[in-house]
């Protein structure tokens, strides 16, 4: 893995070919790559890898026509978005300021679309049209049908809680590139240390809150995403107290087996609840004091 990407960063017409290549099937694997682009050769370098991936896209997306719009806007996302955190890991130095500065970003910017952006019921329409006539065909309900059609605000959620996970997924990805690429062995620490800090950890509690209060339908929008948000920082505990203790690899495969869809509200209320505990008492505390 190294060696491949020492090669794909060396050569920027490598790498660029390889992000847009990656862009229809996998936008966080070419986020991850402008993350490692920026952070290596600096914003500027970041912005004209970029610019070329969205033409290199823009060409392909004149031969497959219709999709050209679709490509485009996800190619743009994508790399803007990775060229952004590159530029955060860079400025700040460190995964955890990057980690809560995407964090911040992800949240004003889906509470900024909730409040000021386009009706959901509007923007998805189409989307949900299309769900409803696939459903139809393979036999699903009236009653069934009623409920998917009115789900747009619960699509609006999913869709902006995915897009910070691929947000923080390609950082993630991004950074240990980076350590690999630099021969440290920074990332495990890094990844154990996460945290939403005082600040913007105590924001997203409030801000879950009031999620609660059925009349707040813009903070209840990003509900979801602020779920997610604590859920990494469980992670980070579970891996620190596995460091720290030498617990038996399985048993933190476990917080992942519960990330499997059938178990998914299991896991994802249990970790990010160890993550909002954490907020709270420094669950990792223990650790550092002396014996």
């Amino acid at each position: 893995m190294k060696t491949l990407i020492r090669r794909i960063l060396a050569r920027r017409y490598l790498l660029v070919a390889v992000a847009v290549a990656a862009t229809p099937l996998f936008p966080f694997v070419t986020s991850a790559l402008f993350v490692l682009e920026t952070a290596r050769r600096g914003l500027l370098g970041g912005m004209v890898s970029a610019a070329a991936g969205i033409a290199g896209v823009a060409i392909i997306g004149v031969i497959v026509g219709d999709a050209m719009p679709y490509l485009m806007m996800l190619a743009a996302v994508a790399m803007l978005a990775g060229v952004g955190m590159g530029a955060l890991l860079r400025w700040s130095g460190t995964l955890a300021l990057a980690f809560q500065g995407t964090v911040a970003i992800c949240v004003v910017a889906a509470l900024a679309a909730s409040l000021a952006g386009p009706d959901p019921n509007v923007w998805l329409a189409p989307m949900i049209d299309r769900l409803v006539e696939a459903f139809r065909e393979s036999g699903a309900s009236q009653q069934d049908l009623t409920a998917l059609a009115a789900g747009a605000p619960m699509l609006f959620r999913v869709i902006m809680a995915t897009l910070l996970l691929q947000a923080l997924g390609a950082l993630l990805l991004g950074y240990w590139w980076v350590t690999l690429v630099r021969d440290t062995t920074g990332f495990g620490a890094a990844f154990r240390a996460l945290r939403l800090g005082r600040v913007l950890g105590i924001t997203a509690m409030v801000l879950l809150v009031l999620g609660m209060i059925p009349t707040i339908t813009a903070v209840q929008d990003i509900s979801p995403l602020i779920v997610f948000c604590f859920l990494f920082q469980g992670l980070a505990v579970v891996h620190a107290w596995a460091h720290a203790r030498q617990w038996h690899p399985m048993l933190t495969s476990t917080a992942y087996i519960l990330l499997i869809p059938p178990l998914m509200p299991l896991g994802v209320l249990g970790l990010s609840g160890i993550g909002l505990v954490d907020n709270i008492f420094d669950l990792r505390a223990p650790l550092s004091a002396p014996s």
